[in-house]
């Protein structure tokens, strides 16, 4: 089959032959609408929510579950229009798992009939339940402690006066070349130790990143310091990011009603402006993702509920009421609007001190270092040449004890003669082919000295 045949094939079955009845889907759709209407009067309905203030809440009240919220809002509008009953739920856990018994889980198994809860519509889920229409974008964005110092306007490209920047411009050029030099000497005083020898570039750049504090040798590591409370979020607000400097993520009306309400309890006139925006909300968003309502897979009437919340959002009904309450401005923004100041040398007089103290204490450090060494090495050979000597003289409570002298050596010349010039029966004798001195020794005995060989010359240091 070629193109022009599936061309044609198209066109044929998109066109109506004479005495076909032409079907109206808007009609259609408008008679599902009334029958679902018509079935859900008197009709009680079981609608499981979660506790995500302001867009859901759930708490209980002597025995009694109350529904609260955006979407609390939403559903009394249905119940007004539709005169149906329901009946709230609260989900054993907090979980979106399909096997778990969180929301997911009881809608997937029909033991609810609607969840009345901004979900992420994710796809994975999708698969085990019916999403409503999107009711609206979730921008989830990190809140954080405000900075001590801002880093936006002018200070973020002139943080220094000029004498400061020069300074730091020598620092630079100078401290980066010392410390590739001390890494050199260390290597070279240090063979054994097997230490690296980082490059020049390599040293400049440290010091650049440590001096202005943009960038660091250390890779980050992520995935380690992540908590996943479950608690309020004020409590967060005040036990996690304030106090312990953690970062809160979460979606932005949320934060943004608990960064005004926060704001709100510091309008104190004698509180400065700056102590009351105590946090920040980032510009950029770390993810998006769609939010809806969800329907059991035997819900009967998804049409009817999907065409009231389609009006709900094209009218801006809900987008109007995750803003309600909160001002038209933007809430304690990073740029305050204050004015920033150059630092100076004055500034940074605690840091000159830090830094020519640390060197003061390395130098003598160093010195002592190098002297220990020099010192371990006179010891070391002093020991060995005495453990080298044959003769050594004995000293005996700071004195030299003159009956322990050892006599030093024979010359060279002495074993060819004999050892003993003084004794006059000195004669020699062959014994077995080799010559021997013979000796009387002090006792009377006669001995036998070998000549030209190493035994004469300890027969002389013997006696």
């Amino acid at each position: 089959m070629g193109l022009v045949d599936l061309v044609l094939l198209g066109l044929c079955a998109n066109l109506t032959c004479p005495g076909d009845k032409i079907r109206d889907t808007a009609a259609i759709q408008e008679e599902i609408i009334r029958n679902q209407a018509r079935l859900l009067r008197n009709y009680t309905l079981k609608i499981a929510t979660v506790h995500n203030p302001p867009l859901s809440s759930i708490t209980e009240v002597d025995g009694i579950l109350q529904f609260g919220g955006i979407a609390y809002d939403v559903i009394e509008i249905l119940r007004k229009k539709f005169n149906f009953e329901y009946e709230i739920v609260k989900p054993p856990e907090d979980s979106l798992n399909v096997e778990d018994n969180g929301i997911v889980g009881m809608l997937s198994r029909n033991e609810v009939d609607v969840a009345a809860a901004f979900l992420p519509a994710f796809p994975y889920i999708s698969n085990h339940l019916h999403f409503s229409i999107s009711l609206s974008k979730a921008e989830w964005v990190v809140l954080m402690k405000r900075p001590p110092v801002s880093a936006t306007g002018s200070g973020l490209l002139a943080p220094f006066t000029f004498q400061v920047w020069l300074l730091i411009l020598v620092s630079l050029f100078a401290v980066g070349p010392i410390i590739y030099l001390l890494i050199l000497l260390q290597t070279r005083l240090c063979r054994t130790d097997d230490n690296p020898v980082y490059p020049l570039p390599s040293c400049v750049w440290f010091v650049y990143g440590a001096l202005l504090k943009q960038g660091s040798t250390l890779s980050p590591r992520t995935g380690s310091h992540s908590e996943f409370l479950e608690e309020d979020g004020t409590s967060i607000l005040e036990n996690w990011v304030r106090r312990r400097d953690y970062m809160y993520i979460g979606e932005r009306p949320i934060v943004d009603h608990l960064m005004y309400r926060d704001y709100l309890s510091k309008v104190d006139p004698n509180i400065a402006e700056s102590d009351r925006c105590t946090f920040v909300v980032t510009t950029w968003t770390v993810t998006e993702n769609l939010r809806a309502f969800a329907y059991s897979p035997n819900f009967p009437f998804i049409d009817l509920f999907n065409n009231i919340l389609m009006h709900l959002v094209e009218s801006g009904i809900v987008m109007y009421s995750l803003r309600e309450g909160l001002p038209d401005t933007q809430i304690c923004p990073l740029d305050l609007g204050s004015k920033e100041r150059q630092l100076q040398n004055t500034d940074l007089i605690m840091t000159y001190y830090i830094v020519v103290g640390g060197f003061i204490v390395s130098t003598i450090a160093f010195l002592i270092e190098l002297l220990c060494t020099k010192c371990n090495g006179k010891i070391k050979s002093n020991k060995q040449s005495r453990a080298d000597t044959l003769f050594t003289v004995a000293e005996k409570k700071g004195r030299m004890d003159e009956n322990r002298l050892f006599p030093p050596p024979p010359p060279y010349h002495a074993l060819f003669k004999p050892p003993f010039p003084h004794s006059e029966n000195a004669t020699t004798k062959n014994v077995n082919g080799r010559d021997y001195w013979v000796i009387k020794s002090v006792d009377g005995n006669t001995r036998l000295i070998p000549i030209r060989a190493p035994s004469a010359f300890l027969f002389q240091y013997d006696n």
